[in-house]
């Protein structure tokens, strides 16, 4: 019986003596699972977000994306170009309300003397072939019609001889027309306005290629059917 008793308490303590080592060896085989879970985890999320940056657009995508900034571009172009264009517009109708003002005078009458130049090599320019008769536009220097050639308040103004020739007759007389009854009050009178003088002024190259005029009647002409237009674009007219 004795020994029965040493042998239980032999058994029981060698049964409580290994539980601590059984709970602290499941304890590190939790530990070691749940490291190695996160760690295999953080890997394949870890790859699978580099597979997902690292990966490259199609060619049809590129090709669209290469189309659209094109397109940006091309917009933003053309936006800039029309807004220099505007600015330009603004600016020289600037430059002739300043020249129609008495102090200017004088470099009113330089400005004249520069679109008579111009015109004269406009004409060489024609006769040379060198430049079509309908691609050559109004001049771009900016001046105003002395008093001489233009009573604004009388609205009457002194055509040169060049233009009253026959064959510019038709469109002078309508020219003419507009400005004594003061027909060029709105935005689309002030367009055909300008759009008579622009066909005088073609009229008037072709007859300068085709040897019809001399230099100085040419450029006298031109000078003075630019110096109409500039009273419009002077204006606010057609803003």
């Amino acid at each position: 019986m004795r020994f029965f008793y040493i042998a239980l308490v032999i058994g029981v303590t060698v049964l409580l003596s290994s539980l601590p080592l059984q709970a602290q060896s499941g304890s590190r085989s939790s530990g070691f699972s749940g490291r190695s879970g996160g760690s295999s985890s953080g890997r394949s999320s870890g790859s699978s977000g580099r597979y997902s940056g690292g990966s490259r657009l199609s060619r049809s995508e590129r090709q669209r994306l290469a189309r659209e900034q094109f397109e940006q571009q091309q917009i933003a172009a053309q936006q800039a170009a029309q807004r220099q264009s505007e600015l330009n517009k603004q600016l020289f109708k600037e430059s002739l309300i300043q020249l129609a003002q008495k102090q200017n005078n004088r470099a009113n009458a330089k400005q004249n003397q520069a679109a008579f130049n111009q015109a004269k090599k406009d004409f060489k320019a024609l006769r040379s072939r060198n430049i079509a008769p309908t691609n050559l536009g109004p001049l771009n220097v900016p001046f105003r019609l002395t008093n001489e050639e233009i009573d604004r308040a009388g609205r009457t103004v002194i055509w040169p001889e060049s233009l009253k020739q026959q064959e510019f007759a038709p469109l002078v007389q309508s020219i003419n027309s507009s400005i004594e009854n003061n027909a060029v009050m709105t935005k689309d009178q002030a367009i055909q306005f300008l759009r008579e003088l622009q066909d005088l002024n073609q009229s008037l190259n072709v007859a300068a290629a085709g040897g019809e005029l001399e230099i100085a009647d040419f450029a006298n002409s031109r000078r003075f059917i630019t110096g109409l237009a500039n009273e419009v674009r002077a204006s606010n007219l057609l803003m």
